[in-house]
């Protein structure tokens, strides 16, 4: 039946051929509840959007908005509803089916079966008692201040829309300036004329187990990042070349709970460490 599926042209959809009914390919992804990799939960709630009809929601929280039918401000949402969701693009794997980290580029090419990628509904919101506040409600200036303390060699956390991860580590190249022209940086990424950034140097996932990290190579790895893209300064990573010393104090509590052979990988390992009180800490500051 799969090979008939095959020849038939179902792995892709709509390809213009007849293809059996039904489920033709399931995609099972395992997302974790709280920690790394989890979604966002702490949001504001939606009044109500009435989409029965739809089933791929993708939100970005906005600034605040006076609603009309009430005194105090609110927050709203940008919301984009499709009928169904894509997975086989790239722009739609990132929960960007118009591609617009690359400015349209390349934006869903399935939009006939899945629905328009460029459907948007402002959503007002409603707060509640768990609700945590967005950085620019908290303070854009004072969001500004700490990254400026940010030196050259420091180790970031960022987020980016360019890149796949919730958020990444990135060594500090260019401490915060402003960038007199617009241009599109070597991974992708969007600088913007007048606008503060930080030029850094992107460290990825090692592949020698979890929570490792190694810098990108060359210049494959600078990317510039907008301030606002900034979640952590001065983040503490055990690094190779702390000394044994600084690396138990840099690992705190959790330096008792590694057995001998996982202490000895630590200490010899030629990779950067990001210890879990820090991971704790990065989850807990990224913007809900």
């Amino acid at each position: 039946m799969r090979k008939k599926l095959v020849e038939l042209g179902a792995d892709k959809p709509n390809a213009g051929v007849p293809t059996a009914g039904g489920v033709y390919r399931r995609e099972i992804v395992s997302v974790p509840a709280i920690g790394q990799g989890s979604p966002r939960q702490n949001i504001p709630r939606g009044i109500g959007v009435g989409a029965s009809k739809d089933r791929q929601f993708t939100d970005q929280n906005c600034g605040p908005e006076n609603l009309p039918y009430k005194k105090e401000t609110a927050q709203h949402s940008i919301v984009r509803m499709r009928r169904r969701s894509c997975h086989f693009c790239k722009c739609c794997m990132r929960l960007d089916p118009t591609d617009n980290a690359n400015q349209g580029d390349n934006g869903c090419e399935y939009g006939d079966i899945c629905g328009p990628a460029n459907n948007v509904v402002k959503v007002p919101k409603e707060k509640s008692k768990t609700s945590r506040i967005t950085r620019s409600q908290s303070g854009v200036a004072e969001h500004l201040a700490m990254v400026q303390k940010a030196k050259e060699g420091s180790l970031v956390a960022a987020h980016s829309k360019t890149e796949p991860e919730a958020w990444f580590l990135g060594v500090v190249t260019k401490t915060a300036y402003k960038p007199n022209v617009t241009f599109k940086g070597r991974r992708g990424e969007r600088v913007i004329e007048g606008e503060w950034h930080l030029e850094v140097r992107k460290l990825e996932d090692a592949v020698t187990a979890p929570n490792y990290y190694e810098e990108v190579p060359d210049s494959d790895g600078l990317m510039h990042v907008q301030v606002n893209q900034v979640v952590a300064v001065d983040v503490m990573a055990v690094t190779k070349d702390m000394r044994r010393s600084a690396k138990i104090d840099a690992m705190g509590s959790e330096w008792g709970k590694l057995s001998r052979k996982e202490g000895r990988d630590l200490l010899a390992s030629q990779y950067t460490y990001l210890p879990e009180a820090q991971r704790e800490y990065v989850w807990l500051v990224c913007p809900k």
